[in-house]
């Protein structure tokens, strides 16, 4: 079965005026809409028919700049305009507005006439959900709440909502930290295009990566305003800057200003890292303010730990969102038909060199069992090469010559034209950018390294920078680009024409996970060399440890939940949210004979059971599958304890269990062939208290001394020991 994999889809974007002659209270006002896969004429008649109203097209226009350009644009983009440079009265989207004027303005719009970006002014109007969440948000301050959490996906729109929020509670003093300082590039971007124009605000920061950011200034610029107490200041800092500082603890003499005001709002970005540790409390302990707004896509922690209660949370999940884009019949277009869908692929790996794991190498006394491990399949030697060099160059050409894999065809390659790929370590960043180099399909793409992980310091942060200049420059630049990243530009930015995320490491983090998923989720809209314009319309994940996959998937739509964070809800429930979720983030995986195929609820919550028992009895636990945390194989399930009860140890009157600890071992069950069998109904979301750390490695096992106990008598011997 070939993939199906369609990223774009063909689009006519087109922005269309219309009025309603008769009807009185749209007596001077005109409607201004756009429409991407139906004719104007027709959209419009979608919108008026039920109302019996008689509506008149007054002009339509492609939606692309007539600049030379061949860029598309949106409605938004132009109602932003009106609002903001020409000052039209705006409701929905109705504008007062003398009709041929209209046209006028679309013609100066299209033709980008405003000589400098600065002087650009766009206004915005939030989503409904976004207005939810400052609304809710909004109520609890106000009611003398504390601490309010928005759990909404990543591409939400936190940015915009909060400076919405600022501006509803009117507040003048309001301070920004975060644990990735990059994401300050989104909050001083914003301000430049959507708020700096209105003369209300100012945007403040101390930290290098933002000196050279346009309309960023510092405290002491901002002192010396005269107009200072009719504005409200924007503060950003970094979670590492406060944790610098002598005045929240630490040695380095800066940040006093922080220490010494009272601030009306602190806002926590990206609060699922970073923000629990024992430095940040100390340093929010030194910062005083009236309420704190924590900002995060992916709160599984807070969630688990019920930090907050439901009167202090507002949820906006990725399946809120497409239910919204499926269901929309709201007036005008649809907000949400930008935001991409997202698919999982996910195979197994481990077949392709299936060869290599049934050949166990034993020489000299030596033991050598061979289990897959993404982290351990892309090691590197002491000289920067790729241990398994061979294997890793089977696998790039299975990714572009066999049917099922991303890059088959040429038409997959053209679709699947930028993408991210995430490894664990800079070496593998390295080595592997020398195998695309010398592979015949790959060498064709531009290849992007993105190192370090954005967070440590702040020179980091100004590194990312630079990164996530390079790699938008590359998109601009060339036709096929491929990114590799150790963790870098995964939070927070955003790229929009990559289009697919590679998972080449252990990344078990459900967090980190969907963070790095969700890069490719960005809207994205473009026009070709022949003037054909295309949409993004679904993001690709590509993953290669099923097993890890469906775990972290499962964490995902359980985990975000707060009646199934944690663990909690029945099987029922947690069974219903990964229903909910697959209806709009479909997994396709592999088959028992190797077809890739749609798998529904119960297969995603068995088959990293299966695959995982298939592993261990197979390896005969010769490999650090269990070994990882041994002390983990006295609480395994029943058909674990059986199997180890029957391992037969090579010396075994060296052997001192524990009968207590091994006591109970029954309920396992097998099939014909003898083959461990897992009852659909076991629950992922226990494999991880049973197996943990790395699930496969390289391992040897070496016997010095034949009449010594071997390397695994003697683990279980001090596991049975320590559980007496």
């Amino acid at each position: 079965m070939s993939a199906n994999i369609r990223p774009f889809v063909r689009v006519e974007p087109m922005i269309y005026a219309y009025d309603t002659p008769g009807v009185e209270y749209h007596d001077g006002w005109i409607k201004i809409g756009y429409t991407e896969k139906r004719a104007p004429e027709k959209r419009i008649e979608e919108q008026t028919k039920t109302a019996d109203i008689h509506a008149r097209l007054l002009w339509k226009e492609f939606a692309r700049y007539k600049d030379g350009s061949g860029k598309s644009f949106t409605d938004k983009d132009f109602h932003s305009f009106l609002v903001a440079e020409k000052g039209v009265r705006k409701k929905l989207e109705w504008f007062e507005i003398y009709k041929p004027t209209s046209k006028d303005y679309f013609d100066e719009f299209a033709a980008r006439k405003l000589s400098k970006k600065d002087d650009v002014k766009r206004a915005f109007e939030l989503r409904d959900e976004q207005e939810e969440a400052v609304a809710a948000a909004k109520g609890f301050f106000e009611s003398g709440g504390g601490e309010f959490l928005w759990n909404a996906k990543p591409r939400f729109g936190k940015t915009l909502a909060a400076y919405e929020l600022i501006r509803q509670m009117g507040l003048s003093t309001v301070l920004i930290v975060t644990n990735r300082p990059s994401v300050g590039n989104a909050w001083a971007d914003d301000y430049n295009e959507f708020i700096k124009w209105r003369g209300d605000t100012y945007f403040v920061s101390t930290t290098p990566a933002m000196r050279d950011k346009p309309g960023v200034i510092t405290r002491d610029e901002y002192l010396d305003r005269a107009d200072i107490e009719d504005k409200t200041m924007v503060a950003f800092e970094s979670l590492q800057g406060l944790k610098g500082g002598v005045w929240f603890g630490v040695k380095f003499d800066k940040l006093e200003w922080i220490k010494k005001l009272n601030f009306d709002l602190l806002i926590v970005d990206e609060s699922q890292e970073g923000a629990d540790t024992a430095k940040t409390a100390r340093a929010f302990d030194n910062i005083s303010r009236k309420h704190t707004l924590y900002l995060s896509g992916t709160p599984f922690k807070a969630l688990a730990t019920a930090r907050f209660s439901a009167s202090q949370v507002y949820d906006w999940s990725y399946a809120d969102e497409q239910e919204r884009k499926d269901s929309w019949k709201g007036e005008g277009g649809n907000p949400y038909e930008e935001l991409p869908r997202l698919a999982l692929y996910t195979y197994r790996l481990s077949d392709m060199i299936r060869e290599r794991l049934a050949r166990p190498n034993l020489e000299d006394g030596a033991g050598t069992d061979y289990s897959f491990d993404l982290n351990e399949f892309f090691s590197t030697d002491e000289n920067g090469n790729f241990r398994y060099r061979d294997e890793i160059k089977k696998f790039l050409k299975a990714l572009s010559t066999q049917e099922k894999y991303p890059f088959s065809t040429p038409e997959l390659r053209k679709d699947l034209a930028h993408t991210l790929w995430y490894l664990d370590r800079v070496a593998a960043v390295e080595a592997l950018e020398k195998l695309l180099k010398e592979d015949p399909v790959f060498k064709e793409y531009h290849i992007v390294k993105v190192v370090g992980d954005g967070s440590s310091n702040e020179d980091e942060d100004a590194a990312a920078k630079k990164n996530l200049d390079r790699v938008r420059e590359a998109v601009r630049k060339y036709n096929k680009t491929i990114t590799l990243t150790v963790g870098q530009l995964t939070v927070g930015v955003t790229v929009p024409e990559w289009s697919g995320v590679l998972m080449l490491c252990n990344l078990n983090s459900a967090s980190a996970y969907m963070q790095a998923s969700f890069r490719a989720q960005n809207p994205c809209i473009f026009t070709d060399d022949r003037g054909n314009t295309y949409r993004k319309e679904t993001a690709y994940i590509f993953d290669f440890d099923p097993a890890r996959t469906l775990i972290v998937f499962e964490e995902i739509a359980n985990g975000l939940m707060s009646e199934t964070a944690g663990g909690g809800g029945t099987s029922d429930k947690r069974k219903d949210n990964i229903r909910r979720l697959l209806n709009f983030f479909p997994v396709l995986g592999e088959d028992d004979e190797g077809a890739v195929v749609e798998l529904d609820a119960a297969k995603v919550l068995s088959i990293p059971r299966k695959l995982k028992c298939t592993e261990v009895v197979r390896s005969g636990f010769m490999c650090n599958y269990l070994f990882a945390n041994i002390g983990n194989v006295f609480g395994a399930p029943a058909f674990v304890r059986e199997i180890m009860k029957k391992l037969e140890p090579a010396k075994e009157e060296n052997l001192r269990p524990n009968p207590k600890a091994l006591e109970g071992m029954d309920g396992v069950t097998l099939d014909d062939n003898g083959q461990v069998t897992v009852p659909e109904e076991i629950l992922v979301g226990q494999t991880q208290k049973f197996f943990a750390g790395k699930e496969y490695e390289i391992t040897e096992v070496t016997v010095d001394n034949p009449a010594e106990p071997s390397a695994m008598e003697k683990a279980i011997n001090e596991v049975a020991e320590s559980a007496k």
